[in-house]
This record gives C-alpha cells, sequence and structure tokens, in this order.
C-alpha cells in the first residue's frame, strides 16, 4: 500500500479502522483508474475484517440486497440510453461477489466490521454507477 501512496491508509489500518481504508482504496481507483492490485487490498481487507474486526451487528445486511437490485436495475436503465462500460459491469459483478461472500460468511456465524462492508459496498455501487 505505501508503494501506490496510500500512507493515509496504513495510518489508519494501524488503528484498526478499517472503514477508512477501504474508503481510501476507493478513492485511489477513483483517481488512478487502476483496479488489479486495489482490489486485491480490497479482498484481502475484507478477510482481515473476519480475523480482527468481528462486529456486534450480526445477520443486519437484508440492505445489502435491495442495495444491489437497486444498482442492477439503475444500470438496465443507463443501458437503454447508452453502452455499459465494462468497468461498471468489473464493480457490479464485485459488489454481487460481496454479497455472497457475507452472505456465506453470516452463515458460518462469522461477522466482519460492519463500517467495512457498508463501504465497500458504497464504494462498488459508485463505480459501477459512474462508469
Amino acid at each position: 500500500m505505501e508503494s501506490l501512496g496510500l500512507t493515509k491508509a496504513i495510518k489508519f489500518l494501524d488503528k484498526n479502522d478499517l472503514g477508512k481504508v477501504t474508503w481510501y482504496v476507493f478513492e485511489y481507483r477513483k483517481q488512478n483508474d487502476e483496479r488489479i492490485i486495489s482490489q486485491r487490498i480490497l479482498d484481502n481487507l475484507f478477510i482481515y475484517g473476519l480475523i480482527v474486526g468481528p462486529d456486534k451487528i450480526k445477520g443486519n445486511y437484508k440492505w445489502l440486497n435491495l442495495y444491489v437490485d437497486l444498482i442492477n436495475k439503475t444500470l438496465e436503465v443507463k443501458s437503454k440510453r447508452k453502452n455499459i462500460s465494462q468497468k461498471s459491469v468489473e464493480s457490479l459483478v464485485q459488489l454481487q461477489n460481496l454479497e455472497d461472500k457475507i452472505s456465506k460468511t453470516a452463515k458460518d456465524k462469522k461477522y466482519s466490521d460492519y463500517q467495512l462492508m457498508v463501504i465497500m459496498a458504497a464504494g462498488y455501487g459508485s463505480e459501477a454507477i459512474k462508469n
């Protein structure tokens, strides 16, 4: 992360504030149009959140299904006016993958940092709509 210039994110990682780290990674993606390394960082943050940040809000992810449906429908409407970019589709797929990962870990009664999940969902949703 340091080689990418995410020094602020590293400071928040040291404090275990995974939500802010995630926010900085999405900002980096937006500014630098880079997806490969930053996606690996986001995947690792999800895993790290399961290890160090179990949250007390267990199973309260019903909103995520509605959010994914909203983004899907928004892109569907948008596609009627113009073609959807590959990056939008990739972000939508990542959002759906996040939803699947959260569902699987919740079934195993493993809960990650709630703020991290919200920011990841919002980041992917934002990317899907903007690109």
